[in-house]
C-alpha cells in the first residue's frame, strides 16, 4: 500500500490555510491565522460588518461564525499582514478573540466552510505555515527545524 501523500504533494503553495496559531490551554486571548492568495477574499466574505484593507496594522472586525447551528458575530482584533512582509510571506491575516478553544474552532470552521463563502481556506496541517515561510525564504532552515521540534515536542 502506498504512504498518504503529504500536504506539499497535495496541495498548492498559494492556496489558502487556515489554524489555531496559540497554544493548546486556557488563556485571555487566542489566535487563529490565515494565509495564502484569497486571504482578504475569503475574510471579507465573513465580516459581519466593514471589510478589511490590505494595509499592515490593526483593524477592529467581527466575524460571523456557526455554533450548535446558530449564527454568532465574534468580536476581533485583524491583524493584517501583506505580502512579501509576513511571516509566509503570503497575505496573512491573525484574529486575536476570547481564548476559548471552542470558539477558536468555531473561527476555523467558518474560513474554512463553503456555507459560509463563495471561497474557503482548507485546515492547516501541522507546521504548513512554518513550510510556507522557508519556501518563500523568510525563514531558515535552522529556525524551521526549530519549529518541527517545538511542535513535535
Amino acid at each position: 500500500m502506498p504512504e498518504p501523500a503529504n500536504w506539499v504533494e497535495t496541495a498548492s503553495a498559494s492556496d489558502a490555510i487556515a489554524a489555531i496559531s496559540s497554544p493548546p490551554g486556557s488563556a485571555a486571548r487566542g489566535i487563529v491565522r490565515i494565509s495564502g492568495d484569497a486571504t482578504f477574499a475569503i475574510v471579507n466574505e465573513r465580516l459581519v460588518e466593514g471589510k478589511l484593507i490590505a494595509r499592515r496594522g490593526l483593524q477592529s472586525v467581527r466575524i460571523a461564525v456557526s455554533i450548535c447551528g446558530q449564527r454568532v458575530d465574534v468580536p476581533a482584533l485583524a491583524l493584517v499582514m501583506v505580502a512579501p512582509q509576513s511571516f509566509t510571506g503570503q497575505e496573512t491575516v491573525e484574529f486575536l478573540i476570547a481564548g476559548h478553544a471552542s470558539l477558536l474552532t468555531a473561527v476555523v470552521d467558518a474560513l474554512c466552510d463553503s456555507e459560509m463563502g463563495a471561497i474557503r481556506a482548507r485546515h492547516a496541517s501541522p507546521g504548513e505555515f512554518s513550510a510556507r515561510a522557508f519556501l518563500s525564504g523568510t525563514l531558515s532552515m535552522e529556525e524551521a527545524e526549530s519549529i518541527a521540534l517545538s511542535i513535535s515536542a
